[in-house]
């Protein structure tokens, strides 16, 4: 997670926190469209979980910034 939290920080590939939701909405849209046993549990759990690598990842936006 540390990895990715470098990669995507604003002194490397500057990936805005706030644009994480739509990443997260457009793979839960993909995940419901291919699985047969997706049902609203189910992205429940997806969101939570995501939700807190999400947050590692975009707590280091500014870390790296010189």
């Amino acid at each position: 997670m540390n990895r990715l939290s470098d990669s995507h920080s604003h002194g490397k590939l500057d990936i805005e926190p706030e644009l994480y939701r739509f990443w997260l909405d457009a793979l839960m849209k993909a995940v419901a469209q291919h699985d047969p046993k997706f049902a609203p549990q189910l992205d429940r759990v997806w969101r939570t979980v995501m939700g807190k690598g999400i947050a590692a990842i975009s707590g280091g936006y500014t870390r790296s910034v010189a």
